[in-house]
């Protein structure tokens, strides 16, 4: 199937029109039941449905949309539930583009960082640092506003700190730190 679950999630939108045609029908009572079988599936369907694998966030707020993207230097995107995240070995970028490309656009960035050891994480853009934390094994929330010139930039994410296994018999990566939960808001002024 090239859209997993895309017949239950259109079954799921269909579901109130045949409600409304139930009464019309012989056995309304059998045929009400029947037709809303599929609405806890279409729901799990729904929650599940496929994103687009190189995109961290998105936001689109009057004429203004923003979309936050991983670069170089990221493992592949890792997803449960509703968390994704990227780990990297040392430093990796965060393209973010924005439309219209012919005006400056301030977003706020909201995620989160997790390590296997603790370490002091730096983002600069183009060699300059705007920002810098210490980090530890447990996820911490944090948010960073930033001006977008010219409808790109590019966010680099680093540490001094090399990266390591995260124990015996455990992931052969060697990670560093991993990019939790990317959120986009563009702020109006």
């Amino acid at each position: 199937e090239v859209f997993p679950g895309a017949a239950l999630r259109l079954l799921l939108l269909l579901t109130p029109a045949f409600n409304v045609l139930a009464p019309r029908v012989p056995a309304p009572l059998v045929c009400l039941i029947a037709r809303n079988l599929g609405v806890a599936s279409g729901l799990i369907a729904w929650r599940d449905s496929p994103f687009a694998a190189q995109e961290l966030a998105a936001d689109r707020t009057g004429d203004v949309a923003a979309v936050v993207r991983p670069g170089a230097g990221w493992f592949p995107i890792e997803q449960y539930r509703s968390h994704t995240w990227q780990w990297t070995a040392a430093q990796g970028d965060v393209v973010i583009e924005t439309w219209p490309r012919a005006r400056v656009v301030t977003l706020q960035l909201d995620f989160a960082l997790r390590s296997p050891v603790p370490r002091t994480v730096v983002i600069s853009r183009d060699g300059r640092e705007l920002w810098r934390t210490a980090i530890g094994t447990t996820l911490s929330p944090h948010h960073l506003i930033v001006p977008v010139a010219a409808g790109k930039t590019t966010l680099n994410f680093s540490t001094d700190t090399p990266g390591a296994s995260e124990g015996p018999g455990a992931d052969p990566r060697k990670l560093a730190f991993a990019l939790y939960d990317v959120q986009v808001s563009v702020r109006e002024k």
